[in-house]
């Protein structure tokens, strides 16, 4: 039997390491550049009404990281005090880099079908403590549905979530010349 050369071996080893350990090196350097994208991070209060026709404005609490791991952002909803009832869900994506005023904010739920669209107002101010936006995704019935939403660091006041558009927008309800695509001007919040 040989004897085996242990330097070698070993920087053979570090060798193979070297494309994995250079991608981290330039996942943490292109974050620690983009200090607009890193104000998004932290724990958020998400409102946006309901798609279900009542109108409800829904509060969710969110909690965004960023994994280096990976290279995406991942946004968890936590439970809201009054609102036990809510489903924990767990979304990864990404965030784009400002486009305009506006910054995208694409998720995926790694354990279903569904996938989130945010589109962002992203105001100068760092920090950010709240900013109101638009949202695409699917309703319960899997049909597509947009609205305001606002996300904020703090819980919001009724007045402050209010500013919200009374409407939800159903793309189904537009195809079939139906009246149920948007909300009721009386419809109770």
């Amino acid at each position: 039997m040989q004897d085996v050369n242990w330097v070698e071996v070993i920087a053979g080893f570090l060798l193979g390491l070297t494309p994995l350990i250079c991608r981290q090196l330039w996942l943490l350097v292109n974050f620690k550049r983009l200090p607009g994208q890193r104000k998004y991070l932290g724990t958020w209060y998400a409102y946006h009404r309901s798609t279900t026709g009542s109108g409800k404005v829904q509060a969710r609490k969110l909690k965004v990281t960023y994994s280096f791991l990976l290279g995406r952002m991942n946004v968890r909803t936590l439970k809201v005090p009054g609102n036990e009832t809510m489903s924990r869900l767990q979304f990864s994506g990404h965030i784009s880099a400002r486009e305009g005023m506006v910054r995208y904010v694409t998720l995926k739920d790694p354990n279903s079908h569904e996938r989130l669209t945010w589109y962002l107002f992203d105001q100068f101010l760092d920090p950010l403590d709240h900013t109101f936006g638009l949202y695409l995704a699917l309703d319960l019935r899997g049909l597509p549905a947009a609205g305001a939403m606002m996300i904020s660091r703090s819980p919001a006041s009724p007045e402050e979530y209010e500013r919200l558009s009374r409407h939800v927008v159903r793309i189904a309800a537009m195809l079939d010349g139906s009246d149920d695509g948007a909300l009721p001007s009386n419809a109770m919040v």
